[in-house]
């Protein structure tokens, strides 16, 4: 009988994600052989009225050995039509 590589996966949002990414790199021997992933998150905030308030863009970026995340960000406000941006890096380097 065949292992489930899927079985110790987390039943939720994030196995859902790994499990995808899984298959998308051609299989578990494939994944075992990737040195980073990274991934682009677009959320769009709008206000009571359905008006667009904000636009924020991440960028991921996970590194496995040594372990190193990445993650920037660009905030776009929209106030009394001005458009304000904000740019931000968060670094985390950890020794596993």
């Amino acid at each position: 009988m065949q292992h489930n590589v899927y079985s110790n996966l987390p039943d939720d949002t994030f196995g859902k994600i790994i499990k995808e990414c899984i298959i998308k790199s051609g299989g578990l021997e494939m994944w075992q052989q990737k040195k980073a992933i990274s991934y682009t998150k677009i959320i769009h905030q709008y206000d009571s009225s359905g008006k667009l308030d904000r636009v924020v863009t991440e960028y991921h970026t996970y590194q496995f050995s040594p372990y190193k995340a990445r993650m920037q960000w660009r905030e776009i406000w929209t106030e009394n039509k001005e458009i304000l941006f904000w740019y931000l890096i968060a670094i985390q380097q950890e020794n596993l």
